[in-house]
């Protein structure tokens, strides 16, 4: 038994290739298209069945497979666009909560403040009031001291502040 290898007699090979051109850039649209691309199962089953019908168990046989694998294939591409509608939907509908959900935080917390603050402008008119009625009586009484003005001015100040300071009904 000869387990020796062969030596090539001629590789075939000049060694007059030579390397591409740099000056020229690899553009895409260049690429040869595959002779495959844009076939699917159903065009190959299509043309099995118009080539050789028996392969399938007859003419009828054929013409129902190949007429079912397309209608397959056509409902397959319909619901991938709807679900590619559906999915866009559902990211605009997410994106539109979102933004309802910080609005909503937003108007919340305005809420919460806008009840805090009418907390204290109340308080602030009721002690103003308080603060006016007793130096109304401080300024009446015999013996009055500039203290009984002092208070009216510094309750009257209050009473005006705590209006400002109370949220107006544009502000809600």
């Amino acid at each position: 038994m000869n387990t020796s290898i062969p030596e090539p007699s001629s590789s075939e090979v000049g060694g007059t290739q030579l390397p591409g051109s740099a000056d020229r850039p690899f553009i895409e649209s260049e690429l040869v298209e595959s002779p495959m691309e844009g076939l699917t199962i159903a065009g190959t089953v299509q043309g099995l069945a118009a080539s050789n019908p028996r392969s399938f168990g007859g003419e009828v046989t054929a013409k129902i497979i190949a007429g079912t694998i397309s209608e397959t294939l056509r409902q397959l591409t319909t619901e991938k666009r709807d679900h590619a509608l559906t999915r866009a939907t559902l990211d605009c509908v997410r994106a539109e909560l979102t933004d309802e959900r910080i609005s909503s935080a937003t108007i919340s917390e305005r809420l919460r403040s806008t009840a805090r603050i009418r907390h204290f402008s109340n308080f602030g008119v009721a002690a103003g009031s308080a603060i006016v009625g007793f130096g109304i009586e401080l300024s009446n009484s015999p013996g009055s001291t500039p203290m009984g003005t002092t208070l009216v001015a510094l309750g009257l100040c209050m009473i005006i502040l705590c209006f400002f300071l109370s949220p107006s009904n544009s502000q809600k």
